[in-house]
This record gives C-alpha cells, sequence and structure tokens, in this order.
C-alpha cells in the first residue's frame, strides 16, 4: 500500500513538472536529448544564446518541422540548391556551414522532438561558462604559425587568419582575424570550431588533415591566451617596411640602368661613323 502511494504521488509529481515544462512532455524525446548533447550542443544551446550557430529556444516555432527535418538531415544539399533560410543563416554566422551529422530520420526526428518539447521549457539563468583547462598555449602558437606540423600534415592557420602580435608582419588577410574567436564563442563555441571547422573554405582542406584533439586543445589554449592581450597594431611597421623596400628597389635599379645613356649613345657613334663626326 505505502509503494502504490509513494508510486503514484511520483507519477503526480512528473506530470506536473512536465506540465510546468521543466522536463520534457514525453519519452520519445528522450533519445533526443542525447543526440543533441552529443551533436548539436557545442555549436548550439537552447536558450543561452548563439554560438558558433542560432540559439534554438523556440526554433520549431519559427520553423516548419519539415524544414527542419530537411535542413538536420542533409544540410549539403539544403546549400546546393541556396535553401533562402539555410543561406540567411550562413551569412548570419561568418558563413558557418552546419555539417552533415549523418543522423537517421529516426534520430533527426527525435531531436526535432527534442528542440519542441524545450521550446516549452523553462530554461534557467546560467551562471558563469565553464571551462575545461587544458592544452598548452606555446605549441598552439607554433602550430598557428606554422612552426610546429600537425600531425595530419593540415596547413598553418596563419597562412589565411591573424593574430594580434603573431608575428612581425602578423598574418594572412584571407580568413577572419582570430585575436577575440575565445571572447567570442566561448570555451564549447571555440571547441566546436576546431573540431569541425565548418567554414566553406576551410572545409575542403581539412577534410583530410583533421586536427587531433591535442592540437585541438593547444589552439583553444592559445586563442585563450590571445584573448587577453591587447591588440598590437602592425600599420607602422609595414609602412616602414614598404618605404624602405621600395627605396632600395629605386637603388637598384638605378645601379643597373646607370650606363643606358651611355650605351645608346656609343651606339649612335659607331653606327654613324666618320660621316657623324663632322669632319671633310
Amino acid at each position: 500500500m505505502i509503494m502504490r502511494t509513494v508510486h503514484l504521488l511520483f507519477l503526480i509529481f512528473s506530470i506536473a513538472i512536465q506540465e510546468a515544462g521543466i522536463l520534457p512532455a514525453d519519452g520519445a524525446v528522450g533519445p533526443g536529448e542525447k543526440i543533441f548533447a552529443q551533436k548539436c550542443s557545442a555549436c548550439h544551446t537552447i536558450g543561452g544564446g548563439p554560438r558558433v550557430g542560432p540559439d534554438l529556444k523556440g526554433v520549431t516555432e519559427r520553423r516548419e518541422r519539415s524544414w527542419l527535418v530537411s535542413f538536420i538531415s542533409d544540410p549539403d544539399a539544403m546549400f546546393s540548391r541556396s535553401d533562402p533560410i539555410a543561406v540567411t543563416l550562413s551569412r548570419e554566422f561568418g558563413n558557418a556551414r552546419m555539417p552533415n551529422l549523418g543522423l537517421s530520420p529516426e534520430q533527426v526526428n527525435a531531436v526535432v522532438d527534442y528542440l519542441a518539447a524545450q521550446t516549452r521549457a523553462v530554461v534557467s539563468p546560467q551562471g558563469p561558462e565553464k571551462t575545461s583547462e587544458g592544452g598548452n598555449s606555446h605549441t598552439g602558437e607554433r602550430l598557428f604559425r606554422g612552426l610546429l606540423i600537425p600531425k595530419n600534415r593540415g596547413p598553418a592557420c596563419m597562412s589565411c587568419h591573424n593574430v594580434s602580435g603573431a608575428a612581425a608582419l602578423g598574418g594572412g588577410t584571407l580568413g577572419p582575424d582570430l585575436t577575440r574567436t575565445y571572447i567570442k564563442f566561448g570555451e564549447a563555441g571555440t571547441s566546436a570550431l576546431l573540431a569541425s571547422l565548418p567554414f566553406p573554405v576551410m572545409r575542403p582542406i581539412y577534410q583530410d588533415h583533421p586536427l587531433t584533439s591535442e592540437e585541438q586543445a593547444d589552439l583553444k589554449s592559445f586563442f585563450r591566451e590571445m584573448a587577453k592581450r591587447r591588440p598590437v597594431d602592425k600599420t607602422p611597421e609595414v609602412a616602414a617596411i614598404t618605404g624602405v623596400g621600395f627605396i632600395v628597389f629605386l637603388i637598384l635599379i638605378a645601379v643597373i640602368w646607370r650606363n643606358r645613356l651611355r650605351a645608346v649613345r656609343e651606339a649612335l657613334v659607331k653606327k654613324e661613323g666618320p660621316e657623324g663626326s663632322g669632319r671633310p
């Protein structure tokens, strides 16, 4: 009798919690919650603000279920046919594209069910984001600058990116400056970026040359340290070196062509011979 009463009270308590939106309303979202934690939480939150991708709180109210299923199932196909929502989201988040997660139809529907349940959930205010210390910032800097070759032979970050004070003349300009990456994306977001490298230009380059988990930790530690540094303006140095280089170029040209007029005159004089000397 006591056990039946306890069971009944537990059932009533569970229903009350579900109605309040604290827990998912049906058991089908259990797998979805697990998949979200494993596959999605590094780039997305539900009520915690944007990371690499948008905050998914209320996404099932903003988007049709069919669109969500299609996008989660095969995002590459959505981008290939220039789906306007997918393209707009990519532009809003620095041209980052959601990778194909390789989920089955059942898993995709479980994730959408979980998102729908969380739309009704009460999200408690988040405290300071926990950081997982680890990695070596010095090693990360060497990886970034190309002084240390990655295990899978990927290119150095500095080929396309810059961070403040990383080198005398700075890094590349094809990609964005990464000095404030850790501040912008936080611990989880930076981890997700290094793990997936979701940007269109980077994906084909690193597809066969992924960063190891140790290299990701080292680079993240480096970005964490870079976020504490004061930005360094390299413009005066670049301008000075450019000016010196131009002066050296002019001097070299002057040395190489110093006899160009004399050579022309001598050729003309030889061609005219005695007739050009003015003698009878």
